[in-house]
């Protein structure tokens, strides 16, 4: 009789999907079924850290029960939409933007840049080309659950 494997996955605000093999998944495949799971979702166009939660069981032999092997939280990143970001903005999505942080604040070493504590950065710049303002906050690895990196954009007013 061979082995069988019962993934189920889960996060805070969705409903969980259970995926079963003949073969003990790796850590690598648990976290591209993961991100497959939590892309299909709608989470806006901000993009967000989603805390994957994932139970992995074995179905035993002689009993048919099932013994869980591995339990663990897999943070998923979803990327920004920018091109919806920028428009919302009043930003031409069709410039091809030359970012620079030149008079944007922050010290000579580092233009443009502010620390907000421990390991969290804001990046501020703007287009030469358009004059689009980016701001990018990266919240390092001490970073609170749920909390992720965050992009803004906005056209100045002069």
């Amino acid at each position: 009789m061979n082995t069988t494997y019962k993934l189920t996955l889960w996060t805070q605000s969705g409903d969980d999907e259970e995926i079963e093999s003949d073969t003990h998944p790796t850590r690598t495949e648990i976290r591209d079924f993961s991100t497959e799971y939590v892309e299909n979702g709608d989470w806006g166009d901000e993009g967000a850290a989603v805390d994957v939660h994932y139970r992995l069981e074995k179905c035993l032999e002689n009993t048919g029960d099932w013994e869980e092997c591995d339990r663990d939280i897999i943070t998923v990143n979803i990327e920004p939409d920018h091109d919806a970001l920028i428009k919302r903005a009043g930003g031409d999505v069709d410039c091809d933007h030359n970012w620079s942080a030149k008079g944007e604040g922050g010290c000579r070493e580092n233009p443009g840049v502010w620390s907000g504590g421990g390991t969290h950065l804001t990046h501020r710049m703007h287009c030469t080309r358009c004059g689009l303002v980016r701001t990018e906050t990266t919240m390092g690895s001490q970073r609170n659950p749920g909390e992720s990196d965050t992009v803004a954009y906005e056209m100045p007013e002069s």
